[in-house]
């Protein structure tokens, strides 16, 4: 119709209406902000910890000087103080007491200062310190002298050296508690008193004592082995006996001295003329050799007796293992020949009944 109103599309109705609502709505809400809904804002993610140590450079500081910050024109800052804590009960002045004031330090007497140490010079000290002086050696006590020798004892190994020719023959001198003993070793009784007599006659026999010992011939390889050392008849080892006379199956005993640093064996030979090794039943004891060896006869008693020989020598003698057990002529023709006159040696008789 000509001159009639244009109506306004549905469409754009519906827009109007809508953000009139939303308009009236934001301006609602921003004027009651409790009603305002705000969403939780999201965690911050927690950094890891790291330590660093961090050295400070010197040149890194800063240059300008640090100033002391002014306080406020007007306003006053006291100085921080503490308060006194309360003394403990147990520390209370009783009632009555009377407190004594500190002394000043200026009344109390002064106490030396110690010297303080300083390292010594070791090697100036020890020069100039003047030297230590040894005390005097002690003289050596005095030493009882030795009796001088019987001379009756003497003459008669002078005679003995003398006279002798027989190579199955020993005479023995020697002291015993204090009295002139002789002994002869042969194979020939009937030679025994003779020859005792003629080396005793004109030294007051009287007084010496005799002791006489018969062997078998087949011992006197023995006999003649002792007869060249050169010391005879004064011999270098002592051989020392318990008894002169052992029953059979007792123990043979007694004593091998000054032979000290030296291998030391003891020779039996029988009056059958075996040579015996005794070494296992040696022990050393108190600077000599013991000996400890039981004997027993095979066989009917005999007038013989049984000859003992000590020997000492730097080394054992090989013959010894290599012979004992045999007549006495081979075991002692292999000694000498090995040894010859270089070992000690020391010779008794036992008789065993």
């Amino acid at each position: 119709m000509i001159g009639a109103r244009r109506e306004a599309p549905d469409w754009a109705v519906a827009a109007g209406l809508s953000a009139a609502l939303h308009l009236a709505a934001l301006g609602f809400a921003l004027s009651h902000p409790a009603l305002r809904v705000l969403a939780p804002e999201p965690a911050a993610e927690a950094a890891p910890l790291e330590i660093t140590a961090i050295t400070v450079d010197p040149a890194a500081a800063p240059a300008e000087p640090l100033r002391t910050v002014a306080a406020p024109a007007g306003e006053v800052i006291a100085a921080a103080t503490t308060a006194p804590l309360p003394a403990p009960a147990s520390l209370a002045v009783p009632a009555g007491s009377t407190r004594v004031p500190a002394s000043d330090p200026a009344d109390l007497p002064l106490k030396p200062i110690p010297e303080v140490l300083r390292p010594l010079n070791a090697p100036a000290a020890i020069a100039a310190a003047p030297a230590a002086t040894a005390p005097p050696p002690l003289a050596p006590a005095p030493q009882a002298e030795a009796p001088p020798p019987d001379p009756r004892l003497l003459e008669l190994v002078d005679r003995i050296r003398g006279r002798l020719t027989d190579p199955c023959l020993l005479a023995l001198p020697q002291i015993r508690d204090g009295a002139l003993d002789l002994a002869i070793i042969a194979d020939d009784d009937r030679a025994i008193t003779p020859l005792m007599d003629s080396l005793t006659q004109g030294l007051g026999g009287t007084g010496i004592g005799r002791n006489a010992a018969l062997l078998d011939a087949r011992q006197c390889p023995a006999v003649g082995f002792a007869r060249r050392d050169p010391r005879y008849p004064v011999f270098g080892l002592g051989l020392s006996l318990d008894s002169q006379a052992v029953a059979s199956g007792q123990a043979l005993r007694g004593r091998i001295t000054n032979g000290e640093g030296y291998d030391t064996t003891l020779l039996l030979i029988d009056d059958n003329g075996v040579v015996h090794d005794l070494r296992p039943f040696l022990r050393q004891s108190a600077g000599s050799v013991a000996f400890d060896a039981p004997v027993a006869r095979d066989g009917a008693a005999r007038e013989t007796q049984l000859l003992l020989v000590a020997l000492a020598a730097p080394r054992r003698p090989a013959a010894i293992a290599a012979h004992a057990g045999e007549l006495a002529g081979p075991f002692f023709d292999a000694l000498f020949a090995e040894i010859g006159q270089d070992a000690l040696i020391g010779v008794a008789s036992v008789y065993l009944r």
